[in-house]
């Protein structure tokens, strides 16, 4: 929850534009003092460095018509950016969710050439379908 608004033209990190708010050791989590056996750890599970899986099942779930209107809106959005790098950085995530929606904005956004593909922390995975969320396109 935020407990207060940075002002600026960006207040999220890390972003092109200089120095962003900071996580404040001194004011973040800290673990609650209960006398326990054991070291207590913060783990995060392996998946949650996946950040595109989710995104591309989503995307597949949809029907072509869906398809085309988010590419569409993602289009409409981008365009509005003034900084042509984060534009191709934009396309760049794109392309690792699902490369014809990757390929289909960058042409719509005017891009000479495709970004290669963001550096994933984990591969996309290809095996999921749509049926593995439980509803129907």
């Amino acid at each position: 929850m935020a407990m207060r608004n940075p002002v600026g033209r960006v207040n999220y990190e890390p972003n092109s534009f200089g120095e962003g708010p900071r996580e404040s050791p001194a004011r973040g989590y800290r673990h609650f003092p209960a006398d326990e056996g054991g070291p207590k750890v913060q783990l995060r599970p392996d998946s949650f460095a996946d950040h595109y899986s989710q995104a591309r099942q989503f995307f597949i779930s949809q029907t072509p018509p869906e398809q085309r209107h988010i590419a569409d809106a993602l289009t409409f959005e981008l365009s509005k950016v003034e900084t042509p790098v984060i534009r191709e950085r934009m396309v760049a995530h794109l392309l690792n969710i699902d490369e014809t929606l990757g390929k289909k904005v960058g042409h719509a956004l005017g891009l000479e050439t495709m970004p290669k593909p963001a550096e994933a922390a984990v591969a996309t995975r290809q095996d999921l379908d749509y049926a593995t969320t439980g509803t129907s396109p």
